[in-house]
């Protein structure tokens, strides 16, 4: 991972010490900050640091806080104090980073994960029978971020919040037949949605991509179908060969 110097300002009042956490044990960057003894207090420190680090800061009340510094964003584990970072009602996991314009620290919260799914037909073809509409078994997952996609029993995607989704499916379909049609079809709670295909001018092996915008509610789900007018059944590629993806945009 490659280091960029950084320009750490920490402010508490009554700082005593500042160490910096590595794998062989903390390494001192100040200490003695304050003296009750001595009648000295320092509220303010800083200094420069090779970042990534994750420093522990030290105060006369015997309190201590950890500080990760990751390029220009720095996140503080117990950001409940006000004094401990100069933010106006900080709160507990947000992120801290310095506003040159505004000369200061601004804490915000940390954008929640969004939908990103993205599965595929694996283990053996899928027949699809003429002139029939059938639900692609998509029964393996390259990724889920927030565990939406059913590919066990009903090979759908449910989301848990409402927006608009961006949902995209090819389905490769395997020595097609010339001159026939073959589709792939979008279905939004058990109702097809919309669909996109093509006439096969030779035979082969063949893809039909959809590309779709869906309005979603909680609890609406969408899954990918196949159908064609080859006369015989027609089969779908596995292996990843035909596969949907689904995020979130809004």
């Amino acid at each position: 991972m490659s280091q960029a110097t950084q320009r750490v300002h920490i402010h508490h009042p009554g700082l005593l010490k500042i160490v910096k956490i590595t794998p062989q044990g903390e390494q001192m960057i100040m200490d003695e900050l304050s003296s009750l003894e001595e009648g000295r207090l320092e509220s303010d420190a800083i200094f420069p640091i090779e970042a990534p680090a994750v420093l522990k800061v030290t105060t006369l009340s015997g309190a201590s806080y950890r500080f990760i510094i990751a390029g220009e964003i720095m996140v503080i584990e117990h950001l409940n104090d006000i004094e401990d970072v100069n933010v106006p009602s900080p709160t507990n996991g947000y992120v801290l980073y310095w506003d040159a314009a505004a000369g200061k620290w601004q804490a915000k919260a940390i954008p929640p994960p969004t939908s990103k799914v993205r599965a595929h037909l694996d283990g053996a073809r899928q027949a699809i029978p003429t002139q029939t509409f059938t639900k692609v078994q998509l029964n393996a997952e390259d990724f889920d971020t927030l565990d939406e996609f059913d590919h066990i029993n009903n090979y759908r995607f449910t989301p848990k919040t409402a927006g608009a989704y961006l949902f995209m499916g090819s389905l490769r379909y395997w020595q097609t037949v010339a001159n026939k049609s073959f589709f792939a079809d979008l279905y939004k709670n058990g109702e097809w949605y919309s669909s996109a295909g093509f006439q096969s001018s030779v035979a082969g092996d063949l893809e039909a991509i959809i590309l779709d915008i869906v309005l979603c509610d909680v609890g609406d789900y969408l899954e990918l179908w196949a159908w064609h007018n080859s006369g015989v059944n027609a089969k779908l590629t596995h292996l990843g060969q035909t596969w949907c993806a689904i995020t979130k945009l809004a």
